[in-house]
């Protein structure tokens, strides 16, 4: 079990890598599923693996509140957007 979780972990971050790489629409989701992977290893698993467990529970922590609020403020970002071109054109 041990082996299982640290590679799918390797994938997800591998994966999310690529994705900011390749500048993907679906990146922000891939980073909060790892980060939301990472809080379920750090919960479940915590008396198991001892002190790493807590590394995984915060560091999924930090992950999915960085991601969530990226999400967050790119949505305000592109409202406001939306609103400058409403008044650009709606005044022609």
């Amino acid at each position: 079990m041990n082996k299982y979780y640290k590679f799918f972990d390797f994938v997800l971050l591998i994966s999310a890598a690529l994705l900011i790489i390749f500048q993907s629409d679906y990146t922000l989701l891939m980073i909060f599923i790892l980060g939301i992977f990472n809080i379920i290893i750090g919960w479940f698993l915590r008396d198991s693996i001892g002190k790493n467990a807590s590394i995984y529970f915060y560091c999924g922590l930090v992950v999915v509140s960085i991601a969530f609020l990226g999400s967050f403020i790119a949505g305000i970002i592109d409202l406001q957007t939306i609103e400058i071109y409403e008044q650009m054109y709606s005044d022609d």
